[in-house]
Order: structure tokens, then C-alpha cells, then sequence
């Protein structure tokens, strides 16, 4: 960043993106960096200081940052670099026009951050437009043999042809099987040979199984190595490691040092050659520690659930992936609306400024929509969503107490049943007048 010395505005860099890491980061770059974040949610007084003040780097989500661009408080013509932080989750939610809509108001000259777990058309089309080619040099490095390993979120394009590709590593197992289907077409291709390993967890299984039918191949699954065949291997590459480097150059330079030591210190060869082996693992162990047996497992007492009952105020709130207290909210769009999860993610963060962890579970029913959020939101946040739109729709968010008096929840059918029957039943005993 350029000259934090002097007056930080214009804003040289900025991040879309809203993060409390990213935040603590960019502070911690150093003194003097000055870091404005703006967000939906956060008074517009707070920002309106902030910018007015200057600021040398601004976090911000899309939606808030084209505002202060419209009103003319937010000024990029001297940006130096931009991140798109997580851009495919950010076109997912619908905000390509929105991003797009920033990049023109930047200069022409600047540098592009982009970071994208995978890489869909849109996310090709931007990184075309307004970055300059370094996936392709990277690609490159790999052709030519100046890579071995390439370690990405995602690899650069479909049509991508490396004979050098032996194996595809799958570290996380991807949401969608065209994305798996696409990321292991890295290797095999015309009819060469290749692997594709995939890591999948216990909870992730019903995704496996959609790959599986998707690809309409069973994939094996592999035994992973002890840890006797670790060390094994570990001992066996030592080993080499010494064959190599017999034929150093600088054997004889570090031959004749080892001579002088042992007869300095009267040391044996073996002795000095083990210290020198310690000294290269920088404090490492070498061999892998047995496995510990597993913990016997504990039965589980059956608890009994009390019955949930609508009539009992607010419902039961649940927890968060970070431990943070869920309340249930509801919303004023549904099906009818042809609403999706990232629509409504997408909309609730940008304009309350909140994380995709604060986010619980998200139920769509017909004319309105369930979520999770955080059971102690701002009320200047809950003021700022009941006047977000989805669809064009006002959401009108509020807190959510669970059906109304008369309407079925649970077991609502045999109620309203029973309730008929009973009305029809006493209605025969009526005497005829």
C-alpha cells in the first residue's frame, strides 16, 4: 500500500468482503494503517466519519459500498488494489451486476485479488476482464516442468490439457458433481493413466453417494496407512536422501570438517552423523508415535424430549458452528416467491453485515421462509433487515414464536380432524326440535 504516512484518502485498497479475521488482520499489518469497514446494519453516521476522516484500506460488502459510491462519499479513482474476497459465493447470491458495478468505478490500472473456491463461467469472465493472466503463468510453470505441485482452490479452466498431471487431490469433497466430475478431468486425460483421490468425512457420505450416481462408477474406498507403514517409508527416503547426497560437490569440504570435530572431541562418526540427522529436523520427531487406542464407547441413556407446544412462547434456540446463541426469525417470502438459501444468505449478510456462520438452519415454506440467526442482533441490524428486500419482496423480518393460534403445527391435521369429528358427533345428539 502507498505511503501510509500521508493523508490516507482517497482509499488505496480495498476488500469486498466483511470479516472480523480480515479486520483483525489488515490492523495488525501495522501502525498508522488506517482500516474503515462498512457494512449494511452499521449506522451510516459511523461511516460518513470514517470516510470523511480517510482511510488507507476499506472492507466492505458490495451493497453498502455502491451506496457511498452513488452519494458520492466513497471515492476509488485512486485505488491500488482491490480483493474479491470468496467471488464465487458472492456471484452465487446474485451480486455480479454489483460487483461489476465497483470494478467501473475503479481505475484502469490497479491489482486484482480475486479468490474463488471454484471457478464458474462468471468468475472467468471477471478474472478475464480485470486481472492479468496469472493463472496462466502458473499453468504454465506446471507444463513446463517448474512445478511439480500445485496447490489451488480450484484449477484455472475445464479444458485444461498437462500431460504431467499423475494425481488430482480432492482435500475437500465438493458440493456439486459437475465441480468433481471437472476437477478430476485434470488427470487421465486422452486415455493417459491417472488417480483421484477424494477425503471424505463420515457426515459427508450422502455426498459421496451423489457423485457416485452422477458418475455411475462406485468409488473405492482405500485403506489408509498405519502407522508402522509410515514410518517405514519415512526410514526408507532417509536413507536415499544419504545416497543422493554422496555425490555433493561440497562432500569433501564438509568430510574434512566432521574429521577435525572427531578428533577435537574424540566423538564417534556414527554419534556426529546422528546429531547432524537431529539438527536437520529443526526440533521434528522423525517417527510417527503409535496410535492410541480408542476410547471404550459409552452408552447413551435414552432422554426423554418434552413435547414441543407452540403455545409456550418463543421456540427452543439452538447453537451455532461457533457456540453463538440461534433464534429462529421468520421472513415474509417463500416458494411462491422462488426464493433459494444463497438468495436469502446472501441479502441477510450484506445488508446486516453478518458471517455465513451466524447462520442456522433455513426452512422454506410456502408464503414465508424460517432462519437461524443470532439471537442477540443489534436492533439498529433488525431495524436494517426489516427493510431488506428479496425478490423485489420486503422481508419484513421478526422474530419468529411458531404458528399462530388456530393454524396446524405438529400433529395440526389430527387436531383439526378431531375437532370436526367431535362437532359432527354432537351434533347427532342433538334432539330433533
Amino acid at each position: 500500500m502507498s505511503d501510509i504516512e500521508r493523508d490516507p484518502e482517497p482509499p488505496t485498497f480495498a476488500d469486498l468482503d466483511i470479516d472480523d479475521r480480515v479486520l483483525k488482520a489488515l490492523s495488525d499489518v501495522g501502525p498508522g494503517l488506517h482500516v474503515l469497514p462498512i457494512y449494511g446494519g452499521q449506522s451510516y453516521g459511523v461511516q460518513l466519519s470514517g470516510l470523511r476522516r480517510g482511510a488507507h484500506v476499506v472492507v466492505g460488502t458490495p451493497g453498502r459500498v455502491i451506496d457511498h459510491l452513488e452519494k458520492g462519499t466513497l471515492d476509488l479513482s485512486k485505488l491500488s488494489y482491490l480483493v474479491l474476497d470468496e467471488a464465487d459465493e458472492m456471484l452465487k447470491m446474485g451480486f455480479q451486476e454489483d460487483v461489476e458495478r465497483i470494478l467501473a468505478d475503479t481505475p484502469e490500472y490497479k491489482q486484482v485479488a480475486l479468490f474463488s473456491a471454484t471457478m464458474p463461467g462468471a468468475i472467468r469472465k471477471i478474472s478475464k476482464q480485470y486481472m492479468h493472466d496469472p493463472r496462466e503463468r502458473t499453468i504454465g510453470q506446471l507444463k513446463s516442468g517448474a512445478l511439480d505441485i500445485l496447490v489451488a482452490t480450484d484449477v484455472a479452466a475445464r479444458g485444461l490439457d498437462v500431460d504431467r498431471i499423475s494425481h488430482v487431490v480432492n482435500y475437500d469433497i465438493p458440493h456439486d458433481t459437475e465441480s468433481y466430475v471437472h476437477r478430476i478431468g485434470r488427470t487421465g486425460r486422452a486415455g493417459r493413466a491417472g488417480e483421484a483421490l477424494l477425503f471424505v468425512a463420515p457426515r459427508e457420505r450422502h455426498l459421496l453417494k451423489a457423485i457416485e450416481k452422477a458418475t455411475r462408477q462406485p468409488l473405492a474406498e482405500m485403506q489408509l496407512p498405519s502407522v508402522d507403514d509410515v514410518n517405514a517409508q519415512r526410514v526408507s527416503k532417509f536413507g536415499d536422501s544419504i545416497t543422493e547426497s554422496l555425490t555433493s560437490d561440497n562432500l569433501a569440504l564438509f568430510r574434512k570438517m566432521i574429521e577435525d570435530y572427531e578428533q577435537e572431541h574424540d566423538v564417534p562418526l556414527a554419534d556426529i552423523a546422528a546429531a547432524l540427522a537431529v539438527q536437520s529436523r529443526d526440533g521434528e520427531a522423525f517417527l510417527m508415535s503409535p496410535e492410541p487406542p480408542p476410547p471404550p464407547r459409552r452408552e447413551r441413556e435414552p432422554r426423554e424430549r418434552p413435547a414441543r407446544r407452540f403455545d409456550d412462547g418463543p421456540p427452543t434456540r439452538s447453537r451455532g458452528p461457533e457456540g453463538q446463541e440461534l433464534a429462529t426469525y421468520r421472513i415474509a417470502v417463500g416458494k411462491r416467491h422462488r426464493v433459494v438459501p444463497g438468495a436469502i444468505v446472501g441479502a441477510i449478510a450484506n445488508e446486516g453485515g453478518l458471517r455465513r456462520s451466524d447462520f442456522g438452519h433455513i426452512s422454506i415454506r410456502p408464503d414465508h421462509s424460517l432462519v437461524e440467526l443470532p439471537a442477540d442482533l443489534a436492533p439498529e441490524t433488525l431495524e436494517a433487515l426489516r427493510r431488506t428486500r428479496i425478490s423485489g419482496v420486503l422481508i419484513q423480518l421478526q422474530p419468529d414464536s411458531g404458528p399462530p393460534t388456530g393454524r396446524p403445527g405438529r400433529g395440526g391435521r389430527d387436531d383439526r380432524a378431531g375437532g370436526k369429528f367431535q362437532r359432527d358427533r354432537d351434533s347427532r345428539k342433538r334432539p330433533r326440535e
